[in-house]
């Protein structure tokens, strides 16, 4: 890469490099994801935007974590794929889903238990839906969301965990989806987004950025040529 300083800005700045596209690539995956931040908040902003235009009020901004049992390296890939399309089916046949989502943006994201070395592939949804949500028979309480993933994802076995809570402003909806693979890799986890099945099974996730090579070497694998991310409805 090569680099220049921006008199003007006061600073130092790329002004044209070769990239990888790799996903575990520091660069690449913090270029990736500034792009999915800026593509997204756009997305929030001018459907919030219109939303007041139209009714005088916002959309409530709805976040749901799921999860799958962890899984081994040579399994990862078919998780990963596994997640994505039961986020499809849900989003697209589940009435109930489609019944108060206007929109929706997610994320998939893959962390590693430093002490088994088992994989823990888990999806951020945030759903867009009317403000008045959470007062009517349309409401989906936690327990029914869980039963819901299950549906549509095709398990034999129940979901490890899942959260439901509300996403307090646009910024933090972003951040929920657009957390980049190598940029949690071996990093402490939000506390309310670990599964308690993790926890049980001893996970321990620690604070060093710690990359080992078989690390880099099975998410680079399990992700080539996948969509992590994805939009739709009002959000798209």
């Amino acid at each position: 890469a090569r680099m220049a300083h921006n008199v003007e800005k006061s600073r130092t700045e790329i002004i044209d490099t070769r990239l990888c596209g790799l996903r575990t690539c520091p660069i690449c995956a913090k270029i990736t994801a500034n792009r999915n931040e800026r593509r997204i908040t756009k997305t929030l902003q001018e459907a919030q935007a219109k939303k007041v235009s139209r009714d005088g009020a916002e959309y409530k901004l709805l976040g749901i974590t799921y999860t799958v049992p962890n899984c081994t390296g040579e399994n990862l890939r078919e998780e990963l794929q596994n997640i994505s399309r039961a986020v499809r089916r849900l989003l697209e046949r589940c009435e109930k889903v489609k019944a108060i989502a206007k929109g929706y943006v997610y994320g998939i994201e893959v962390t590693r238990n430093e002490r088994t070395g088992l994989f823990h592939p888990h999806i951020h949804i945030v759903l867009a839906v009317n403000k008045n949500y959470g007062k009517g028979k349309e409401y989906i309480n936690k327990t029914e969301w869980a039963n819901i993933w299950n549906r549509y994802s095709h398990r034999e076995t129940e979901a490890a965990a899942q959260y439901v809570r509300v996403v307090k402003n646009i910024h933090q909806a972003v951040k929920y989806v657009t957390k980049m693979t190598h940029d949690n890799l071996g990093q402490d986890i939000d506390p309310e987004e670990v599964d308690t099945a993790a926890e049980a099974d001893g996970a321990t996730w620690t604070g060093k950025r710690d990359y080992d090579a078989d690390t880099l070497y099975w998410i680079e694998t399990a992700c080539k040529g996948l969509q992590l991310t994805s939009t739709g409805g009002v959000l798209k």
